[in-house]
């Protein structure tokens, strides 16, 4: 592989199909094929959102909407009208409406960081519990698939927090459940590496990725990665594992004078 090949490392590296994904997906076909309620439960950083957005890409009748931070109701509901094409000059009762007119029972839809919600019920607005009850009418009202995308922190509020009652409405209509693994598999790992142009790994770069997985899940490790391939690129030259580890060091280097 000659650098000019090579991913640009300022670019976001195109996406990479991982088994990981295929389950994101098939979690959202459970949602659309059936028109039940799913979920996809698990920690940031970890390939949720970019899984769910090349679902989305893919796939004419998803539609997405990301849970906004200290979210209303009105908020919220401007969001998903948004995403499904409302023009803004639409009155809230008007966006509604939108929303339901232009959803269908072939359409599925991915509301994604549902936690927003759930941390602003605990500190800022306690009307935040109207969100899901929305959530839940257009659902009743269409009969489309569901897919709801959260960290842990909404699961335990489903079952044990102040809005458990509201959301056991949602469980009670769910059909699957995909609790996210905490770190990617080997396999997952082998293929973002492959994606970068690099071969198999390295005793010393495998540790590297272990220590930065584990601590600072893909998100960051995928940034090494990139990282590698401009020092490679600097100097001309396809990237190695050798890069890798260096950019892990410099990056270290960097935190500890800080």
């Amino acid at each position: 592989m000659t650098p000019a090949t090579l991913i640009n490392a300022s670019e976001p590296l195109p996406f990479v199909e991982t088994r990981f994904a295929r389950r994101v997906w098939q979690t959202i076909n459970y949602a659309r094929k059936y028109g039940k309620i799913t979920f996809i439960f698990g920690e940031s950083q970890i390939g949720k959102t970019s899984a769910i957005l090349e679902y989305k890409a893919r796939t004419p009748d998803a539609h997405y909407v990301r849970m906004p931070s200290s979210p209303t109701l009105r908020l919220f509901v401007h969001d998903f009208a948004s995403a499904l094409g409302a023009p803004d000059r639409l009155t809230f009762p008007q966006r509604r409406q939108y929303i339901l007119r232009h959803l269908k029972r072939s359409d599925v839809v991915i509301v994604d960081e549902c936690h927003q919600a759930i941390l602003t019920e605990r500190s800022i607005n306690p009307t935040t519990a109207k969100i899901f009850e929305f959530i839940r009418e257009i659902y009743d009202a269409v009969g489309c698939g569901l897919t709801l995308c959260s960290t842990n922190v909404f699961e335990n509020e489903m079952v044990n927090g102040s809005l458990s009652g509201v959301l056991e409405q949602c469980n009670r209509r769910s059909l699957v459940t995909f609790h996210c693994p905490s770190r990617p598999s080997a396999g997952d790992l082998a293929k973002f590496a492959a994606a970068h142009g690099l071969g198999e790994i390295t005793d010393e770069a495998k540790a590297v990725q272990n220590e930065v997985v584990k601590r600072e899940c893909l998100g960051v490790w995928l940034t090494v990665m990139r990282m590698a391939c401009e020092i490679a690129a600097n100097q001309g030259r396809a990237v190695t594992w050798d890069d890798v580890c260096l950019a892990k060091r410099e990056r270290d280097a960097y935190n500890a004078k800080l």
